[in-house]
């Protein structure tokens, strides 16, 4: 009896493994889809390492989720946004950079790629056509020489198509406030001029 049994379980588990279709996950999926949410939530608050630890799962699992996770927003998302803003973020200790490249009117990140050069936007514009580059509006950006060039190279008409943001132009102004003032200061001392 004991046998019998044994046969067909295994006969069940080959006919059946991996094709088997549940409600509460994907096909071919080992994780529920409700673990998954969760999983995204937790991915969210923190990095891939502390996520995995937390989850108890290795990182080339929450790797795969959140790839999972970001496909299934692509193959929702119906069109390129027309208003959008580039930004870099930094991490770690030595001068690394993510650019991030978000749609401005419905706010999401449209695009994230390593490093803070040409080569990181020119990415993003290639995968979009030649229609839906001229269908930009307006791109929001810091004064990064190399995402202007960038975005005048792939946008029709990009200069006046481009807006620096308000902090960077604020930080320049009071840069070069700071800049003249100190200069008329050493320019009194130098003359000896009593500043009071």
């Amino acid at each position: 009896m004991q046998h019998y049994r044994k046969q067909i379980r295994s006969q069940w588990v080959s006919k059946f493994k991996g094709s088997a279709s549940i409600p509460w996950s994907e096909k071919s999926s080992r994780f529920t889809t409700r673990f998954e949410t969760y999983a995204i939530d937790v991915l969210q608050a923190t990095d891939v390492t502390k996520a995995s630890k937390i989850l108890r799962i290795t990182r080339d699992e929450a790797w795969h989720i959140m790839d999972k996770a970001v496909n299934r927003g692509l193959a929702r998302k119906t069109s390129n946004p027309e208003i959008i803003g580039i930004d870099k973020k930094s991490y770690g200790k030595h001068h690394n950079y993510v650019t991030i490249i978000y749609n401005l009117i419905k706010p999401g990140v449209e695009y994230v790629s390593f490093g803070r050069k040409k080569s990181s936007i020119n990415a993003y514009y290639k995968t979009l056509d030649k229609e839906n580059r001229k269908k930009i509006r307006s791109v929001s950006m810091d004064m990064w020489k190399p995402y202007i060039m960038s975005t005048k190279r792939y946008v029709k008409d990009a200069d006046s198509k481009i807006v620096f943001d308000r902090f960077h132009i604020s930080k320049h102004m009071n840069q070069a406030l700071d800049d003249v003032m100190s200069q008329n200061v050493c320019q009194l001392n130098w003359s000896g001029s009593d500043m009071t």
